[in-house]
């Protein structure tokens, strides 16, 4: 193949990649920016408390500010020996629930802030702090046509 041939095949392809690079860093800077723009005008849309949304007449912007738990097992495994040690198999289970090792019951965090119970082990909340690790998600964002959007 003559190299003026290989130039012509590989020219629209190297340009579309360029223009790909450049269109990815204008979407990253758009996308920065509807989710600064939800965050600070947004209103939490009902049944999505780690949301903001703003409706336009044409479009709707929804963020998402979520977060990850995490259970470490080996954690939980010693604050499970402690509530058993001190005989509260049944509190124990109202923070945690087994999942591919230990999961936070739903409630967890809020039984965990209450007055523990007066059997508990005094480093029982350290025992929490260790096993429990919450990790903030990168924020998302969805700009849909209002049409489609429902509530």
């Amino acid at each position: 193949m003559r190299p003026e041939a290989v130039d012509k095949k590989a020219a629209p392809y190297h340009a579309l990649m360029l223009s790909s690079k450049d269109v990815s860093e204008r979407m990253k800077r758009l996308r920065k920016q509807l989710i600064n723009l939800a965050r600070r005008h947004g209103a939490v849309p009902k049944g999505a408390p780690k949301s903001k949304r703003l409706e336009g007449f044409e479009f709707v912007i929804t963020a998402s500010f979520g977060e990850s738990i995490k259970a470490d097992t080996a954690k939980v495994a010693a604050f499970e020996a402690a509530c058993d040690e001190a005989r509260m198999k049944e509190f124990f289970a109202e923070i945690f629930t087994p999942y591919k090792g230990y999961q936070l019951t739903e409630d967890g965090f809020e039984k965990m802030s209450r007055p523990l119970p007066k059997k508990s082990p005094r480093n029982l909340r350290k025992l929490f702090d260790q096993a429990v690790k919450v990790e903030k998600r990168a924020p998302s964002v969805t700009v849909e046509l209002r049409k489609s959007v429902s509530a």
